[in-house]
């Protein structure tokens, strides 16, 4: 891989340990990935989570934020992706020791001049990145949106790699930096379009769970109506999870798609039953219900107003902990607007923080007995089988229902 002279210059040493590390960090994964080159980026957004990175990942941090400020100051604009862990979670058993860790984690990543908004900078908030603009994504939601919605080109650069991307402001360049690389090799035609948001990302999971490779990108047809940015949102978290995908296009509403109208590809047919499929709890049915999260992607305001409306004069059963994750603005106004509240008196907790998976899922299941999970997130429901969960995606009605009876059921219920 070939560097230019202020590149050699940094990975010399001349700017600093930090930015030499960082250097030689992306000439090594350029090498192993065989890029040419490295791409010039304006933003980097950093994914470091306490549960990810632990101890050993943080103190690394805290020995990179000792170097003179001038070493470690960002040459790319760099923006906090995984937030902070919602403190009230250590009334749900999260450790002592955790939290700790986390405050640790924030405090080594704010001295490295990180911007430490916890309003959720992600792909629905400024700033966003332009059509054809090489960025640093370190979260698998937010990449593959940038790449799909907006039409950025980013890999998935998470922990050091997207520090690594701020502290040079420059990624290698390869995957889906590349336009060869962005060409779907299938097609998945929907019979039926998603209904809801929770569909979406069941869509998400059927095709993730059917591609055999990062670069088995699909298109996807069959949509006569753009379905907005929070469908696009969830049907590309759950894809990332379940296919570890990076880019979809869709005829028709992706900015790219349009290239591939003519292209001849393998194509599968997806019909409505076959997302109702992934929101069907067989697994855990009738046993009872210890866990409901909400908010993976984090809920934006309109999914909050719908939460609180179909939880309105119900309560939820004792023996079950239901949790919702949103950002900050979202909460502060819920709580001005009483919300938040009556959420409460329900029996719903409403949080800001980093999603329930990053927030130390595994201890706390540990800690409070939990076995069974729902939530309306099917990435969610992935990742929490992988801590030691019986979880299963269902609607956010099922979810509900099940809440208030303190079992899973398969239908809702009319509470009086």
């Amino acid at each position: 891989m070939q560097l230019n002279a202020y590149q050699e210059r940094m990975l010399k040493g001349e700017m600093g340990a930090s930015r030499a590390w960082a250097m030689q960090f992306q000439l090594d994964t350029g090498r192993v990935l065989s890029a040419e080159s490295l791409t010039p980026i304006r933003y980097a957004f950093f994914m470091a989570d306490t549960d990810a990175m632990g101890e050993a990942g943080i103190r690394f941090l805290e020995e990179l934020a000792e170097a003179p400020a001038a070493e470690r100051q960002p040459l790319a604009n760099f923006y906090l992706e995984s937030r902070h862990t919602a403190s009230e979670l250590q009334q749900y058993g999260l450790p002592d020791w955790f939290m700790a860790l986390d405050q640790r984690r924030l405090n080594a990543i704010a001295r490295l001049g990180c911007h430490m908004d916890y309003n959720h900078i992600n792909h629905h908030s400024v700033p966003a990145p332009c059509f054809g603009e090489s960025i640093a994504m370190g979260s698998t939601p937010s990449a593959i949106y940038a790449n799909s919605a907006l039409g950025a080109r980013t890999n998935f650069e998470a922990g050091p790699a997207g520090l690594a991307a701020a502290l040079t402001g420059f990624v290698p360049c390869w995957g889906l930096h590349l336009p060869g690389m962005r060409r779907p090799k299938r097609r998945f035609h929907l019979t039926d379009a998603p209904q809801t948001l929770t569909e979406w990302g069941a869509l998400g999971a059927v095709i993730g769970g059917m591609l055999k490779n990062i670069d088995d990108i699909p298109l996807i047809s069959g949509i006569s109506a753009h379905p907005g940015a929070l469908a696009l949102s969830h049907l590309g978290a759950a894809m990332a999870s379940y296919g570890a995908v990076g880019l979809f296009h869709i005829a028709g509403v992706t900015p790219e798609a349009h290239l591939y109208h003519d292209l001849q590809l393998p194509e599968d047919q997806i019909s409505r039953a076959d997302l109702l499929q992934i929101l069907t709890p067989d697994n855990i049915a009738e046993q009872p219900l210890d866990l409901v999260v909400t908010g993976a992607p984090q809920m934006c305001w309109s999914e909050v107003l719908e939460l609180h409306e179909k939880l309105a004069n119900k309560l939820i059963h004792p023996d079950v902990t239901f949790l919702a994750f949103t950002d900050k603005g979202s909460l502060d106004c819920a709580t001005s607007l009483g919300v938040t509240s009556e959420l409460r008196a329900s029996g719903c907790r409403l949080l800001d923080g980093i999603d329930f998976f990053q927030s130390g899922s595994e201890p706390m299941r540990k800690n409070n007995g939990w076995k069974t999970a729902l939530t309306p997130s099917p990435k969610l429901g992935n990742i929490l089988n992988g801590a030691g969960y019986q979880a299963s995606a269902a609607s956010l009605d099922t979810c509900i229902a099940s809440a208030i009876a303190g079992r899973v059921v398969d239908q809702p219920l009319t509470q009086k």
